[in-house]
């Protein structure tokens, strides 16, 4: 090889390792960006506050109770402030009459834009998530799960048991029959690979029914209160405002417990769950993907590193020829 072509070779050589380091040095960018990527779902997964489910204590009291004079009614002791005649130990007592009426079964139509949502129980049981639009709350949610019995409390092997789904809201048990779920996703859209059914039309029913109880708060006065020796009311001595005539009852503490509010928290902690197991999901998923890129970013490294080795091999090769190239030229003059 020639000195002028060695020198060619050289310069080349040269050029060539300069692009394979400018390569290698936008793959460390690109792998400290997929690095800063990472830190940041797990920073963002560090952030995110798991939901605790609801604890049943939290939605009970203690509560005096007695009985009405028909079998269907109970009373309720809320509060007891001073009588009239305090000095005979009086008060005037809040109560809560309950009327136990029978059952109540109505069906209706689901609300236009409401969507069902395909999740799952701990269980791995499906669920759905169930969207209602409301005019005066926005959209409210609540978790569908799969009912032992139908509206008209048939049992699965009953004649005439209808396969459904239910919720409570407000004291009433609702329900969807499977057939009017899979009547909604007929018309399902697809929304980050999930079929999700939106109510189009008023064809969508659910059923729903409730133990029409009636409910009066009323106050009644100059109540005389029995007590045992540590002091708990045992009893209490009144004049009845429905018959006008002097009563004495038995006065029983019972544990009243807020199924309503504890259903309420209980759909909010599994619709929060939901979120948050979707979220935990979509960040392993993201994690995952940058783990692949960086894999592939490092081999393209190492290729690149083996690369640069080899023309650095080569660019020694030809120093040689060129420096031997200038010894011959200056001792041909010399």
């Amino acid at each position: 090889m020639g000195m002028s072509a060695s020198q060619a070779r050289f310069l080349g050589l040269t050029a060539r390792k300069s692009n394979v380091e400018y390569q290698g040095q936008q793959v460390n960018q690109q792998r400290t960006s997929l690095a800063n990527e990472s830190s940041g779902l797990f920073n963002q997964m560090l952030a995110l506050q798991v939901p605790t489910p609801p604890s049943a204590t939290d939605f009970y009291s203690m509560a005096y109770t007695f009985a009405g004079n028909a079998a269907n009614e109970e009373f309720r002791i809320l509060n007891w402030t001073t009588g009239t005649n305090p000095a005979e130990g009086s008060y005037n007592i809040d109560v809560k009459k309950t009327i136990i009426d029978g059952k109540t079964e109505k069906n209706l139509s689901l609300p236009i834009g409401t969507t069902f949502v395909p999740t799952q129980d701990d269980d791995g049981n499906r669920t759905y998530q169930l969207n209602i639009p409301d005019d005066d709350k926005g959209t409210i949610n609540y978790i569908l799960k799969k009912s032992d019995k139908d509206v008209a409390g048939r049992t699965n092997g009953d004649t005439g048991y209808v396969p459904s789904y239910s919720y409570t809201k407000n004291g009433y048990m609702y329900f969807i029959s499977e057939e009017q779920i899979n009547k909604a996703f007929e018309t399902a859209t697809e929304l980050n690979g999930m079929q999700i059914a939106t109510v189009l039309d008023d064809s969508v029913k659910e059923s729903y029914y409730k133990s029409e109880n009636t409910v009066i708060n009323m106050t009644i006065e100059n109540v005389t209160m029995k007590t045992d020796d540590s002091g708990r009311f045992t009893g209490m001595k009144f004049t009845d405002p429905d018959t006008g005539l002097n009563k004495e009852v038995e006065l029983v503490i019972e544990e009243i417990h807020d199924d309503e509010g504890y259903d309420e928290a209980m759909q909010e902690y599994n619709f929060r769950k939901m979120m948050y197991d979707r979220t935990i999901q979509d960040i392993n998923t993201r994690t995952e993907v940058i783990q692949q890129q960086d894999k592939s970013l490092e081999l393209n490294l190492k290729q690149l590193d083996t690369e640069q080795e080899a023309i650095q091999t080569e660019i020694d090769s030809v120093k040689k020829v060129i420096e031997k190239n200038v010894q011959d030229t200056f001792k041909t003059f010399a």
